[in-house]
């Protein structure tokens, strides 16, 4: 009772003195409201005259517009800081008075504090304000228009400057789909090419447009326009047809009597948008006799909605031997390579990443040196983002194209881009984790409504489309599990990041000496290397307070490590340290306003600091290839906790357990995982948890579960599925169940499942020798199923599934499919919807295809080392990859890839190598770096 009359009273408090600093108040408010105000029109102008400050000569005020922003963003976050700090000094619940004092103290100095920091932004905003009207009036009337005459200019420059060099193989496959054909091969063929900007996609188009024009009756190369009515006359004008005005309509109608009865051939160039491409179908009629359109561009979504009756044509680097050709014919001439520069050579070429226009222009860079010897090309490699700014004439070209690909994106994307210059060239880093650390940081704001995962999931692809971040896995559903950024791009942004103060490096070498960590006051996100053995403290050199985000390679130290300097530090990636521990993190609390926090892959963790509870607003904890196995009740009861990965065993006291069971407090979303044999009573918990919609379950080789557990988890499982899908409420959508390839699962034909049921995506790994029941009624779109030792009968049952999409079957016995003569058939009607299947097996005896099977499959992946034979894959028109293992040989194999040659829309055969079991599969960290073979390039 005392308690709660001492919140009335500190309630009542701090009402009256609200009520008595009303005017104060009133004036606070105003200035909250034009910081709020203002923050947003400093983010629309910096968006809308992104990429131009250059032309416009107000790169200065972008400059003062940014860093205005941050401070903005630091104030209220120090303000927040002040205020949440109050509530930490109510030890006694008793001692009403002193936390009176002090709640009224700290308000007034936090309120006072923010007081004095927005008159200070006041001021800065009306120096630049003025300085801007003083040197740069015109700026404030510029309007940044992207049309498609900036991007048209560029692309008839490139088409000229590069060269075919390298690319026999990609024009000898366009050549091929352009030529005339028979049967379905009549059909009109749009073949769409897709790349980055600079890999040769104009120069492949024409020279094989060049080659193959005069098989056509009438011919068009056209650069790509918003306009229709622009293109729609650009066309005909190509056909020598007088264009009087007139509408679209009426163009395409022209256009489309014109080709009625033709043959013609169409090279829309560096398309960058799709609005107008109805009509231009329309406008080009499929009459049957082989006509075709070439697209290029450097987005594959546009690719994917423009391609019809063929794949997309993607480009790759050139392979070593043509890269190098191009390179040494256009640096040296006739006379060649000098001696001294062969091995200089390769490192060039790792740099362009065999590019060919960004080998085009290191050769003029090269060319225009009156002596070049190998330290200068070894310079011109290690400062090569340099090279790329607009005002090198050599390297102009590669800046165009790279400045074109960044203000194609909009403006969450452009932020998310930047963001990536903490990563390695070298390197390869994971989708999920990334898109985590945006939203921990804040780097997308969202105010219509929408889901800030959804718009960064959005973002992500967006740079996948643009070709600026390169998948390196793939998972079975087709999205990208791990990727590293392109290489060129990732220089680019690296030194416009540094231009505009997004990021500040800090390197600690063995002498001592540190990198410059840029300029500004105020370092925001900070990457920091450290190869001494003995690193001072940085705190005491600059200011931290600010830092947003870092993000750590190298050694790890006590002194690097102190966290109390972080003021304001909301992401934490400890991932790079090479010898990370556990006194590493005994300041981690210290951090209060940390959402994100990665230690994995660091072994030499092994525990959690119970401490860490203090952390309120943690929402990813990452602790995967770590030595931590036990976590502690607390840790998961976090308020903000969202994202929890490791393999834990979950400890409770009875009080606390009871305590989370009887309130519905937890807020966790991924569970990924935890050991149920060493957690039983723990599984008791899942359906306590409403916002749960993924979690992983495993169970130590050593140890089954008793039956007690595999009782109590199947009633969790039930009580998941059935809960109330109010809004407070989110459905289980991702399962995954791990028991090892010998653990038994036949427990899960006792699981009941609702019909319709929520859950999309089931992973297990274990012994099953018939399908689940509830498998069948669970609307699946993904299933793997590893082990399972399922006989044809269950294998039958699996094409039945309606709603399911991506198909991964893995077994390690021989002969683990139960099939007989008649090998693995597809049959007609089965996998109405599935897009992609993997099998993961050493032998199968045969495939047989049936006509109508797997109607959408778009990837076929076979990793086996046997295959008796494979049958019907022409049946199959919407296929655009078969993957092979890459020690696949044989007959088999002969004949199955003369099939995807002679397959009317001719998929991409690909080789991978055979992907290993999952429990000796090692955790790929940022140790391991990309090889640098022509494969893992491509």
């Amino acid at each position: 009772m005392e308690t709660a009359l001492g919140l009335v009273d500190i309630a009542v408090k701090l009402f009256n003195l609200l009520d008595e600093s009303y005017e104060q108040g009133k004036g606070l408010a105003a200035g909250i409201d034009f910081i709020r105000r203002e923050l947003r029109s400093i983010k629309e102008a910096i968006s809308m005259r992104s990429g131009t400050a250059d032309q416009e000569g107000i790169r200065s005020w972008m400059a003062d517009l940014r860093d205005i922003c941050r401070k903005i963003e630091n104030c209220v976050d120090l303000y927040n800081l002040r205020v949440v700090v109050v509530g930490k000094h109510r030890k006694k619940p008793g001692v009403v008075r002193d936390a009176i004092h002090h709640l009224t103290l700290r308000t007034t100095l936090a309120r006072g504090k923010l007081s004095e920091d927005i008159e200070a932004i006041r001021k800065l905003v009306e120096q630049a304000n003025s300085r801007v009207t003083a040197y740069h009036p015109q700026a404030q009337q510029a309007t940044i228009h992207k049309n498609s005459s900036t991007v048209n200019n560029g692309a008839t420059r490139h088409a000229s400057e590069a060269h075919p060099d390298g690319l026999d193989t990609p024009k000898a496959e366009l050549v091929r789909l352009l030529s005339q054909g028979d049967g379905k091969a009549k059909q009109l063929r749009v073949i769409a090419i897709d790349g980055l900007g600079g890999s040769g996609k104009t120069v492949l188009a024409k020279v094989s447009y060049e080659q193959v024009n005069r098989e056509f009756d009438c011919r068009a190369w056209v650069s790509a326009s918003d306009d229709i009515d622009e293109l729609l006359a650009d066309i005909l004008g190509e056909f020598s047809e007088q264009i009087p005005r007139s509408s679209s309509k009426d163009l395409g109608r022209r256009l489309r009597d014109f080709l009625e009865n033709k043959r013609y051939i169409i090279v829309i160039d560096n398309v960058h948008t799709t609005v107008w491409w109805r009509d231009i179908l329309y406008a080009c009629p499929d009459n049957n006799m082989s006509s075709r359109i070439i697209v290029t561009t450097t987005n594959e979504q546009i690719a994917r909605n423009c391609h019809l009756n063929c794949r997309v044509q993607k480009m790759q680097p050139l392979d070593q031997l043509s890269a190098r050709t191009l390179l040494t014919r256009k640096a040296f001439g006739e006379d060649g390579c000098p001696i001294d520069l062969e091995e200089s050579l390769d490192m060039i070429l790792n740099t362009c990443e065999c590019l060919p226009l960004a080998i085009v222009n290191m050769a003029d860079h090269i060319k225009g040196k009156r002596l070049c010897d190998r330290s200068q090309c070894v310079h011109a490699c290690e400062n090569f983002r340099f090279l790329l700014d607009a005002k090198n004439e050599a390297f102009l070209g590669m800046h165009q194209v790279l400045d074109r690909s960044y203000n194609s994106l909009n403006n969450h994307a452009m932020a998310c881009l930047l963001s990536l210059t903490m990563y390695h060239k070298d390197n390869v880093f994971r989708r999920k984790s990334l898109i985590r650390r945006w939203l921990a940081e804040r780097v997308i704001i969202v105010t219509d409504g929408q889901s800030e995962e959804d718009v960064a999931n959005q973002c992500f692809t967006d740079l996948v489309d643009h070709n600026i971040i390169l998948p390196t896995d793939v998972s079975i559903n087709g999205q990208v599990k791990r990727f590293r950024v392109h290489r060129i791009m990732l220089e680019f942004i690296i030194n416009k990041a540094h231009s505009e103060n997004f990021v500040n490096w800090i390197n600690i070498h063995e002498d001592g000496i540190m990198g410059d960590p840029g300029h500004g006051e105020n370092i925001n996100r900070l990457i920091l290397h450290n190869n001494s053995s003995r690193p001072p403290k940085i705190g005491e050199r600059f200011d931290l307070s600010c830092v947003r985000s870092l993000t750590c390679f190298g050694l790890a130290s006590k002194s690097l490590m102190y966290f109390k300097d972080y003021t304001l530090l909301r992401s934490l990636d400890l991932e790079g340290c090479s010898n990370l521990h556990d006194e590493h993190l005994e300041t981690l609390c210290k951090s209060s306003m940390l959402r994100y926090l990665s230690i994995r892959g660091n072994v030499g963790v092994s525990r959690i600091p119970r401490k860490m509870i203090k952390l309120k607003h943690l929402e990813t904890l990452d602790t995967r290839g770590t030595s931590v196995g036990t976590l502690p009740m607390e840790i998961i009861q976090l308020p903000e906790l969202t994202n929890l990965f490791g393999l834990f065993q979950i400890t409770s006291s009875s009080s606390s357990m009871r305590a989370f069971l009887s309130e519905k407090i937890c807020r966790l979303q991924t569970l990924a995982g935890f050991f149920v044999d060493k957690s039983p009573n723990f599984v008791k918990a899942l359906p306590r948890m409403p916002k749960l919609n993924k979690v992983k379950i495993s169970c130590r080789q050593t140890a089954a579960p008793s039956n007690e557990v595999i009782t109590d988890l199947l009633i969790s499982l039930k009580e998941c599925f059935e809960k109330d899908l109010s809004p407070r409420n989110i459905p289980l959508r991702s399962l995954s169940i791990d028991f090892g390839f010998s653990g038994n699962l036949a427990f899960l034909d006792k699981l009941e499942v609702p019909f319709p049921c929520s859950l999309q995506s089931l992973k297990l790994r274990g012994q099953l020798t018939r399908l689940p029941k509830f498998i069948e009624s669970a609307n699946l779109q993904e299933l793997c199923l590893s082990g399972s030792n399922l006989g044809w009968e269950a294998l039958s049952r699996l094409q039945c599934l309606q709603s399911l999409l991506y198909l991964k079957l893995t077994e390690q016995e021989p002969a683990a499919f139960k099939l007989g003569a008649e090998g693995f058939v597809w049959r007609s009607g089965g996998f109405v919807n599935l897009k992609r299947l993997c099998l993961v097996v050493a032998e199968l005896p045969k495939i047989v295809i049936q006509h109508k099977a797997m109607p959408g499959l778009e990837s076929l992946q076979l990793f086996c080392f046997r295959l008796g034979s494979i049958s019907g894959i022409d049946h199959l028109l919407r296929l655009e990859e078969v993957v092979v293992a890459s020690t696949f040989r044989g007959v088999a194999a002969e004949d199955l890839k003369r099939q995807v040659e002679a397959h009317p829309v001719r998929p991409k055969f690909v080789e991978k190598p055979h992907p290993s079991p999952p429990a000796s599969r090692r955790e790929l960290t940022r140790s391991i770096r990309i090889q640098s073979t022509d494969h893992e390039r491509d």
